[in-house]
């Protein structure tokens, strides 16, 4: 297609036609950034006071209150496990 006719189906769809190449590339750079956005987010520690006021450990409370020390940070991986090991435990 002429340059002149993309440019008047742009005008008129509105719309931008890439290559797949163009997709391909925008995907990778995406999951790319959502990685890295992971990675950075698993290395972020917290005090146990915003565990206690998290909407996510909300029905567990009890648990992060007596299981997380109050001078110590933790990731969220951290608590979790411990909360895990806990709920895991044998019953005496």
């Amino acid at each position: 297609m002429a340059r002149k006719q993309q440019a008047d189906v742009i005008k008129a769809t509105g719309e931008i036609k890439t290559s797949g190449m163009e997709e391909l590339d925008t995907q990778k750079n995406l999951e790319s950034r959502s990685e890295k956005h992971d990675i950075q987010n698993s290395q972020i520690q917290y005090e146990k006071s915003q565990f206690l006021t998290s909407a996510k450990y909300k029905k567990s409370r009890d648990l992060v209150d007596a299981l997380l020390e109050e001078e110590k940070k933790y990731t969220i991986e951290e608590a979790d496990k411990l909360i895990g090991q806990f709920m895991k435990g044998k019953v005496r």
